[in-house]
């Protein structure tokens, strides 16, 4: 049984349209045909609703530049090939590590040419850094981050 949390959001993907729910929602199969339906009904032209939680590789594709290459890796938290995997996004910039880690999105943007550190570009963030990673509680918050370190995150552009 999948949680949809607080804040967490739900991508709409035949629209691009990315919504939000106000209180934790627990989601067994019955409320996720009926949040389907309420969604088809809300935005029309719907071919997919993908679930934060579920195909972490949708968001994430929605998150980066279309034009993107992207590769699946071994989880880099748990090491355990069972768990949700993690990606590399090859971009202009350089490549971004991505993955799930709990309840928040590890960025790695390590392998950039010239990569700038988190505290250079996110000095007013409240929330785990290290050398050149940041983590985001939300995808909303991942595609803030992800658009700044594709613009800034790079010394050498």
């Amino acid at each position: 049984m999948a949680v949809i949390y607080k804040n967490e959001v739900v991508y709409a993907s035949g629209k691009n349209e990315i919504l939000s729910f106000e209180s934790d929602f627990e989601l067994t199969p019955d409320k996720k045909s009926n949040i389907n339906i309420i969604l088809s009904n809300a935005f029309a032209n719907i071919r997919e609703i993908t679930f934060a939680g579920d195909g972490h590789i949708n968001d994430f594709k929605l998150i980066f530049p279309s034009e993107c290459k992207y590769k699946k890796i071994l989880n880099e938290y748990t090491r355990n090939e069972y768990s949700d995997p993690w990606f590399y996004f090859y971009t202009n910039s350089g490549v971004v590590k991505i993955g799930r880690r709990k309840r928040v999105i590890n960025i790695d943007w390590s392998n950039f040419p010239d990569p700038v550190t988190a505290e250079e570009l996110f000095p007013e963030e409240k929330c785990t850094k290290g050398l050149h990673n940041i983590h985001a509680d939300s995808l909303f918050t991942c595609k803030r981050y992800v658009e700044k370190i594709l613009k800034e995150g790079n010394r050498s552009e």
